[in-house]
């Protein structure tokens, strides 16, 4: 019809325009709605868009369908859960409920075309118009049909994980491969079987004893796991911060520009969250979501710096985009106890410099390395002793396809502690977000790869200083 060749130009036109964000929620959901499929991607109904103006996901739902095998290995060497056995039947339902409602349509079109035909009998027209209204009817149950296989289809793929890099260990926790180990300094190193000096105090005694964190203050005005940090610890939270955004500002990459500072939104849309692989929602969720509000805290900045280049074409040119968000994280960490996360090992709320890159798809891996690199300096300016784990397939998470974690040594854990990670999520969150670049005006756009890699999470690094570098004087 010609509403829906209008709708279809502007959609190109708004790609010409490097997709300026929708003015309203309305706007949006034609858009959604309207816009020409690509790569068997199919349209959302409203009914699966629960926040908008995020745009629709653009799964490559063949690809998906002709790999279940590949795809049901990496469900299990992830220990996850995802029905991928069921996507072949799912896009061969879509494309005939999708083929139906195509049909219908066209035979519309044909009647109205007909009844343009001022010379046409009027027993012929009123038989006409009755067909009319009787293919109206269908044409809306198909519709609803085309809609429910939609949301069915994408349903089932949104729950599928990203793809595991070949070189991914493969296997839980035990199978993690050390890539790099460092000593650092400390009065009781990696590896010391012996009691610690009479002088030395784990961190959360060193703290309270010196004045520098009120746990108690803490859990009463805002309940377990949250701290009051105070005095030098403070000033600490903040010269960290301060500390990692200049490292990362002075960074002069090879390819590239430089990192660019983002004080980033602490509260997304849930469905910006699930874009990015956190689940809003679920008995085992990490995620607060803010109650009579469709909004939930971000657990890293790496979702809303991520998302706010949602539903845009970047230019080629300009890629990789580094990013330095800093600001609040807020982690549910339902079921984390015991004395491993005590402490400021595990809080509900911390401060945390995060990196975040938006790459060429053929330079994500080298960009891996390059944030791995960054954290390991960090940390090795720190003096702490610290190693860097390959992480196995179990602990990759749904978006990552490979993730290096970097743990310092924390001698009141007789263990090392995870610092910092660094992952490569190639294209799981940008097909969800509609994250595309081309090199070319007319080239057709391809989809970018996000990285993103801690720089300092405040409370841990504040726990491995506090322990790995007291003096016998009480100094640190």
């Amino acid at each position: 019809t010609a509403r829906e060749e209008s709708e279809g130009q502007s959609e190109t036109k708004s790609e010409r325009g490097n997709e300026r964000p929708p003015a309203n929620a309305e706007k949006a959901r034609q858009r959604a709605t309207t816009a020409p499929a690509a790569e068997d991607s199919v349209v959302v109904p409203p009914a699966v868009e629960e926040e908008l103006p995020l745009p629709r996901a653009r799964l490559d739902y063949s690809a998906l369908a002709e790999r279940t095998d590949e795809m049901e290995r990496n469900l299990r060497e992830r220990s996850m859960s995802g029905d991928a056995r069921a996507l072949p039947l799912l896009l061969q339902a879509q494309k005939e409920s999708a083929r139906a409602l195509m049909e219908a349509r066209e035979q519309r079109n044909a009647l109205t075309a007909r009844l343009k035909d001022k010379s046409l009998p009027q027993a012929e027209r009123l038989a006409l118009v009755a067909e009319g209204r009787a293919l109206r009817v269908r044409t809306a149950a198909l519709q609803t049909a085309a809609r429910t296989s939609d949301a069915r289809l994408q349903r089932t793929a949104l729950e599928l994980p990203n793809w595991v890099h070949p070189d991914a260990p493969v296997g839980d926790e035990t199978a993690a491969r050390v890539v790099t180990e460092e000593e650092g300094r400390s009065p009781l190193p990696p590896g010391s079987a012996g009691p610690p000096p009479e002088w030395w105090r784990e961190h959360v005694q060193y703290a309270v004893d010196e004045g520098l964190v009120a746990f108690e203050e803490g859990a009463a005005v805002a309940g377990q796991k949250f701290v009051f940090l105070q005095r030098e610890a403070a000033l600490l939270e903040l010269a960290l911060q301060q500390w990692a955004l200049a490292r990362l500002l002075a960074f002069r990459p090879r390819r590239g520009g430089p990192f660019v500072p983002m004080a980033a939104p602490d509260m997304v849309l849930p469905s910006v969250s699930a874009a990015c692989g956190f689940q809003p929602r679920g008995a085992h969720t990490q995620v607060y979501s803010v109650e009579g509000h469709r909004l939930c805290m971000v657990g890293t900045s790496e979702i809303p710096l991520v998302a706010r280049h949602a539903d845009k074409i970047l230019a080629g040119a300009e890629l990789p985009l580094r990013l330095a968000g800093f600001g609040h994280c807020f982690r549910a960490e339902a079921g984390s106890l015991g004395t491993a996360s005590k402490g400021l090992y595990r809080l509900h709320q911390f401060s945390k410099v995060e990196m975040v890159v938006v790459a060429h798809p053929d330079h994500s891996e080298e960009l891996l390395e390059e944030l791995r690199g960054i954290e390991e300096a960090l940390v090795r300016e720190l003096e702490l002793p610290f190693r860097v784990l390959d992480m196995p397939t179990a602990d990759l998470g749904a978006p990552a396809t490979r993730k290096y974690d970097l743990e310092a040594w924390m001698p009141s854990r007789r263990a090392y502690g995870e610092l910092c990670s660094a992952s490569n999520c190639t294209d799981y969150q940008s097909r969800r977000l509609n994250v595309r670049f081309r090199n070319e005006e007319g080239e057709r756009p391809r989809f970018v790869h996000t990285l993103n890699a801690t720089a300092v999470a405040v409370p841990r690094v504040i726990l491995a200083i506090l322990e790995n570098h007291q003096q016998p004087d009480g100094s640190v």
